[in-house]
């Protein structure tokens, strides 16, 4: 709703074209900005990469070299990413965060995929137990990204809060939790797991300690460290990016797994595929096992490995997926539809209000002018009957003189008549 609500708060205005077009490059160089931040890292990690494996005796410094880069620059640049997206002036604050979360997900991307290139193109060669290099190699990415975590969550949250509380300055505010670096962080390690544990299988014993023992950091370092985050988040909409970035992940893992799987030649002096042409002619050869004892379930397996079947089940599922595709528009068709709906029904509401509270002030001011009026006829009634008294008191004593003066006037006659 705070998300929501922060979007709505920001009109939208009309642009002149002149600030159009200034935003539009800004942004455009912004971007080959970051493209060249990215491509220059990768070839840091290029040149580490070939330098290590040229050199015959290398020290345990140079072994750490590339995931110490590697960690730092994943834990550098996203800060930098989010202060060039501050300066870019998106119009809603969700831009700004998805854009960031983009770009780190394609540094994260580019440099395991360099890693994973360089790899497969060299290394099967040069080194015998090319596997088990692999293996060490994954190993010491995910112990020192955790050395990182660790001392990122120290450094950038225990330590600022400490000044914070207790520097003069009111700039310095207490750090908030950064909820997309953190879920990017796991999702990146998750990616490796996913790699790595078909190269060292105990990896994902130690990613799984990793995991908990960060969980239990991150919580203590939410509750005693951080405020409450001032950026607007709406759940169900982040939730979303966060998935698609772990299918991305879960697909470039999975499509190099099975590319060392398939086309890359296993060593020949170690491994469980030793002397194989290719690691899944372990397969192969198991199937061809069963013609003999097992021949039902070897028409079985035949059948559904067969590139027909395959191809159906690849047309079914891009079947499945349009389907989804038309079921979400629709539903963001009736969700539109319906918030069409509230709208109106909201402004017809307020339209019968308003007629209400129209109807209400006519009768109130109807009511107020028949008081007035009985008011003033019950005045005039009481006047009336004031003057009708006072008028008939008037003849009355009128009467009563001209009564008692007739009453002395006829004795007076007769006596005179008389005489």
């Amino acid at each position: 709703m705070k998300e929501y609500l922060a979007g709505k708060g920001k009109k939208k205005k009309e642009k002149e074209l002149s600030e159009s077009c200034k935003w539009f490059f800004i942004r455009v160089l912004t971007n080959l900005i970051v493209l060249g931040m990215i491509g220059g890292s990768g070839y840091l990690i290029y040149y580490i990469l070939d330098k290590n494996l040229s050199e015959s005796d290398v020290h345990i410094i140079g072994e750490l070299t590339m995931p110490l880069v590697i960690s730092s620059i994943h834990l550098v640049f996203p800060f930098i990413f989010a202060r060039i997206g501050s300066l870019e002036n998106y119009e809603k604050p969700k831009h700004e965060l998805y854009v960031g979360m983009f770009r780190t997900m394609l540094l994260k991307g580019a440099l395991l995929g360099i890693l994973v290139s360089y790899w497969f193109r060299r290394l099967p060669g040069i080194v015998n137990c090319w596997e088990t290099k692999v293996g060490n190699e994954l190993y010491r990415l995910v112990l020192i990204d955790f050395i990182f975590i660790l001392g990122a969550t120290f450094f950038l949250e225990f330590i600022h809060k400490i000044m914070a509380n207790y520097c003069c300055t009111k700039a310095l505010k207490e750090p908030e939790f950064d909820i997309g670096r953190n879920t990017l962080d796991l999702i990146y390690s998750q990616s490796l797991c996913w790699f790595g544990t078909f190269y060292s299988p105990l990896l994902s014993v130690m990613m799984i300690v990793k995991l908990f023992i960060l969980f239990y950091v991150k919580v203590i370092s939410v509750l005693q460290n951080c405020r409450p985050s001032s950026k607007a988040w709406r759940a169900s909409r982040t939730h979303t990016i966060f998935l698609g970035f772990l299918f991305f992940f879960f697909l470039l893992t999975t499509v190099a797994v099975a590319v060392s799987i398939i086309t890359i030649t296993p060593s020949n002096d170690c491994g469980p595929f030793r002397g194989q042409d290719k690691a899944y002619d372990v397969v192969i050869n198991l199937v061809e096992s069963w013609k003999d004892d097992y021949k039902v379930l070897h028409e079985i397996v035949k059948v559904i490995s067969s590139p027909g079947v395959i191809a159906g089940v690849l047309v079914i599922l891009c079947v499945g997926t349009y389907y989804m595709r038309i079921v979400m528009v629709g539903h963001k068709e009736m969700v539109t539809l319906l918030r069409h709906q509230l709208t109106m029904e909201g402004k017809d509401k307020a339209y019968l209000l308003r007629k209400l509270q129209k109807v209400r002030a006519k009768k109130k001011e109807k009511l107020s002018q028949l008081g007035q009026g009985r008011i003033l006829s019950g005045n005039i009634e009481q006047g009336g009957k004031r003057m009708f008294t006072r008028k008939l008191a008037e003849t009355a004593s009128a009467s009563m003189e001209n009564l008692a003066a007739n009453g002395n006037g006829t004795p007076r006659s007769r006596r005179h008549q008389k005489k």
